[in-house]
Parts: structure tokens; sequence; C-alpha cells
């Protein structure tokens, strides 16, 4: 008896079989030219095969053909593309290793979210105190030439005293007489004053300034105009806002340029705002007025030499370095305390403006910074551990997957995969930690602690999160025995 059987498609011939037309394959054999010829020669006629029963089957489908020709195309260039750069071993798995490692993360949840929270915290410590200690204590000042700004002080090492605060007239001896200083100027952080005009009245911070001071800074206005000699010399009042209280006051309107604010009852004409980099002499002040040093003082009727609280800071001239302008300012400080008996004792001390504005911050700093890194390689010893003890816990699972065909390549390639994932998440949310570290830092920070405007993130600071980052890679499965799990499986399957 006859026995009538099921037609099977695949024992049809494909000649039997509709054909796609032949600009169809055509076309295919020529996206096929974006991977290179050794792969043609392998699997050209496979992927022609391949083609032609996706054809077929787009071709019963509605707009299928259209979806079929736009993945196509996709696949050849980019494939094609990857096959040239990185050759087969990538194209074998590469975006297959990508899903499995980020199931194998969710897979466990709660050891994954423990190694990205130990990495992230000591990789956000470690950047916002490598942040402070560049921005605070490594990066030049944001001015022009500014390794040529110095301080100048008074000491008195017979009386233990250091960074004394200079007197008005032997600040006026130094300027007159010193030949290695192109420029001299002195300000004094006045009481706060108060303001009014355009709100409430308000206290600001004000800082009595020498005519030469914006000059020798070399700190141009970015709204209107800073004032000089002839503007100290005249009878009229004028003032140079800070760039946060433009903004916060006068909600940074350059019609501010010419108007008169009220400053302790006095009217005052604003000549010009500075940029929000200006923060000198610290970066509360509000508000720079002039100051006629040599006339300043009608009550005494006389500059004082006994008065001692200046602020003084020189720009060295070219060729002069410092050293050299110190010897020059020990010669002028011995002539003074020859013609001067309160001069007696008394030396100028010149010292690089950047020094003299970490002052004493700069052992803290050194000292918070190697805190933080020693929390950032407890973190990762920390991580190293966890992950450690997640690989053991898998030796069945790689050694099957060995058994089954996987490379030692492959393998590593995986577990390279799962500690790019880690360390990409830990690295996000360690920005997010240092930036809200710092922000809280720029909150809670006095006035006086230098340089605060000019601490943040930026590229500078990505380039340390990699390069911190990349001090973490998870142990890969042949580290963590003498012998791969490949052969470990094969080893095992012979003693049996």
């Amino acid at each position: 008896m006859a026995v009538s059987a099921t037609p099977n498609r695949d024992a049809v011939p494909d000649r039997a079989l509709p054909q796609p037309p032949r600009w169809a394959m055509t076309c295919y054999r020529w996206l096929l030219r974006f991977a290179p010829a050794r792969f043609r020669a392998r699997h050209g006629d496979e992927m022609l095969m391949l083609f032609a029963d996706r054809y077929r089957d787009a071709s019963s489908r509605r707009g299928g053909l259209l979806y079929l020709w736009a993945g196509t195309l996709r696949d050849a260039v980019v494939s094609g593309l990857a096959e040239r750069k990185f050759g087969d071993r990538f194209l074998r798995g590469g975006g297959n290793d990508a899903r499995y490692a980020a199931r194998a993360l969710t897979a466990r949840p709660a050891t994954s979210a423990l190694v990205i929270a130990v990495l992230a915290l000591g990789l956000g410590a470690s950047l916002a105190g490598w942040v402070l200690l560049r921005d605070v204590l490594l990066r030049p000042l944001p001015y022009p030439e500014a390794e040529r700004l110095v301080a100048i002080w008074d000491t008195n090492p017979e009386m233990g005293l250091e960074h004394v605060g200079p007197t008005p007239a032997n600040m006026l001896d130094w300027r007159e007489q010193n030949r290695s200083f192109s420029g001299m100027a002195a300000w004094y952080a006045n009481e706060p004053r108060t303001l009014r005009g355009a709100g409430d009245p308000v206290k600001v911070a004000v800082a009595e300034v020498t005519e030469d001071f914006f000059g020798l800074m070399s700190e141009p206005a970015v709204v209107g105009a800073t004032f000089g000699a002839a503007e100290v010399l005249s009878d009229e009042p004028v003032v140079v806002l800070s760039h946060w209280l433009w903004v916060e006051r006068f909600g940074g309107s350059e019609d501010i340029v010419g108007q008169t604010i009220e400053l302790d009852g006095v009217n005052h004409r604003v000549t010009g705002v500075m940029s929000g980099s200006f923060a000198v002499p610290q970066r509360d002040i509000g508000v720079w007025v002039p100051w006629n040093f040599a006339n300043g003082w009608p009550q005494l009727g006389y500059v004082p030499r006994d008065y001692r609280y200046l602020f003084v800071v020189a720009r060295l001239a070219d060729g002069v370095d410092l050293a050299a302008a110190q010897d020059h300012l020990d010669g002028i400080a011995a002539g003074l305390e020859e013609q001067y008996a309160e001069n007696a004792g008394w030396r100028p001390l010149a010292v690089p403006l950047r020094d003299d504005i970490v002052g004493d911050l700069r052992p803290a700093l050194v000292v918070l910074y190697g805190a933080v890194s020693l929390v950032l390689l407890i973190a990762l010893t920390n991580a190293a551990h966890l992950v450690l003890g997640r690989e053991l816990g898998r030796r069945a699972e790689l050694g099957m997957r060995a058994a089954l065909g996987a490379s030692a390549y492959r393998l590593a390639r995986q577990s390279a995969f799962e500690a790019t994932f880690v360390t990409a998440i830990a690295a996000l949310w360690a920005w997010a930690l240092a930036t809200v570290a710092l922000r809280g830092v720029a909150l809670v920070a006095p006035p006086t602690l230098p340089r605060l405007y000019e601490i943040g993130l930026d590229a500078a600071a990505l380039g340390y999160l990699a390069v911190a980052r990349a001090r973490h890679r998870r142990p890969a499965h042949c580290r963590s025995r003498s012998r791969s799990p490949r052969n470990d499986h094969r080893h095992r399957a012979t003693a049996r």
C-alpha cells in the first residue's frame, strides 16, 4: 500500500521555487562589496541564498519588500564596515555578548547594584577631591601673565610676625623707589555699606582700591569700563560693580552703566561691571570704589606709617625674577629703616600671588586628596572582591560554555562587556555625586575660601574620571585559576 507523503518545501529544488528578479540579486551582490573579499569568498554564496529566501518571504507580505531592502541596506553597510575594521571575531557575537552582559547584570540585581554603588562612591569622592585640588591649588590664576603677580607683606622676625599688612606710607615709598616692578597697587576691604536702588536696601562688601588696581590686574570690564587716575582724582564718586551683584540686583541690564546708585547715602555713578571670574580680593566683594591713596587721610594731615592693614599686589617687570625683586625691596627697606623709627625691624616679603591666595589651604587640600584617593582604592578593592565572588559562583556556567566551544578570547570579551557596563553606570553616578558635592562646598564654604568660583566639572574632569574608571577591571575568568574553564572541563571529562 502506497503511503502518501506531505510535500516538504525544503525538499523542493531551488529552481522549482519562485526566484527573486535578477536585478535584486545584482543589487545585493553590490551591497556585499562593503565586506572584504575574504569574507565574500567564505560566506558570499550562503548570504545570497539567505537573501533569496527572505526576498520570497517578503514578497508574500504587504510592504515586506520595503522593510527587507531597508534592513538589508543597513546590515550590509554597518556589518560590512565593521567586518573590515574588526574582523570576523568581533562580528561573531559582539552584539550577543553585549545583550548577554546586560541580562547577566539584571539577573543579579543586588550584587550589581552594590558593585555600582561602591564604585560610584569611590569615583565620585576622588573626582570631587581632584577638582578641588586642581582648581584651587594647581590651576594658574585667570589673569594675563598671572605668574608675574606677587603679593607684598610686612614681616618682623624679632616680633615673630609674618604676613602683616603694609603701612600706606611704606607702600608709597616702595612704589616710587622700586625698579623691579612694572606696577604696584593696594586695596582694603572696608566695612559693608548699605546699597539703595533697584529694590530694598542691602548690605554689600566694598573694596577700596588705588587708581592702578584694574590696570595692574589687566582685567577689563565686561560692561562699561573700569576707573583710573582721572576718576580717582575727580570729586565725582564712581563705582565698579561685581558680576554677581549686577545680575542679582540689577538683572544683568547693560543700561546700569552711567546710572547712579547710593552707598551709605552717597550717590555713585556706575562706570562698569567686572567679569564673573574676577574675585579680588575675595569673592563676596560687591563693589569697588576708587581710593585717593596719597590724600586719603585728611583727618590726620599725613600718610600714616604705623597703620599696618593694606593688601599690596605688584607685577614683576620684564626680565626680573622674584629673587631679584626681593633683594631690591630689602635695599629699599634698609634705607627706610634708617629714616623712620617706625620701620625698625620690619622687612617686606614678596610671594607669588597664587601661593598667597591659597595660603594655608595647600597642606589641607593635599591631605584631602590623599584621603579621597584612599577611599577610591578601598572602593576598587571591595568592588573587585564582590565581582570575584560572583565570578567564582559562575565557574560551572563558564565551564559549560567553554565545553560547547567558546574560546578564551570569547569568554574574556564577555567579561569585558560586563565590566564596561558596570563601570559606565558607576561613572555616571560618580559624576552626579561629584556635582552635588562641589555645589554643596560652594554653598557652605566661607567667602574667604579662595578661587571657589573657578571650581567646576569640565572635559578634563571627564578625562580624570575615565582614567580612574579604567583602574577597575573585572577579574577575567581565566585569571582566577591556573587553567581555563574549557581545559578544566576536558580534564574532568577525561578523568571520568
